[in-house]
């Protein structure tokens, strides 16, 4: 079947009717539907960027895992070790939600060998900065190995760290 492009084009009958064939409802609800799934896209992608799992640790690593469970403001997370001292936090400066988890990594021979047991120290840092001591755990070190903690508490002052696993 043979079309002329040229006719359909300058065809002012069909123009009109194809035209006329949606009203000005259609043509809204149209848009509107396109919208709206543009937004759930949106909203996918977003929540995909999202990870409320702990790191995994691989062959030559170790991961220390905390889950905010606490209701105050926290931005900061601190493992103190003999060899290290680290932080973690968000890179915006934002506060670490309840239901977060944050994860540090240990690299075998990077940080210190994963061998033996060592004492780590964890704080908190508040929203005024406040350095709050959570305790000490002596965790056995070795390379593929996970440590889960959770941080419970109604204010700073009854602040607690749990472990999980």
């Amino acid at each position: 079947m043979f079309i002329d492009k040229n006719l359909l084009i300058n065809d002012k009958k069909w123009f009109n009717v194809e035209l006329t064939k949606y009203t000005w409802g259609d043509i809204v609800n149209r848009k509107l539907l396109l919208f709206l799934l543009l937004m759930t896209f949106c909203i996918f992608l977003l929540a995909g960027c999202y990870s409320s799992q702990a790191t995994e640790p691989t062959e030559n690593t170790m991961v220390i895992s905390l889950e905010n469970h606490a209701h105050f403001s926290i931005y900061q997370i601190e493992i103190d070790t003999a060899f290290t001292g680290n932080g973690m936090a968000y890179a915006d400066g934002s506060r670490i939600k309840k239901g977060d988890i944050m994860s540090m990594v240990f690299d075998n021979q990077q940080d210190f060998t994963l061998k033996g047991n060592m004492l780590f120290d964890f704080f908190l840092i508040s929203e005024n900065n406040e350095r709050i001591y959570l305790g000490q755990q002596n965790l056995t070190l070795k390379p593929n190995q996970a440590y889960h903690f959770e941080v419970h508490g109604t204010d700073i002052q009854d602040v607690e760290l749990v472990r999980v696993r």
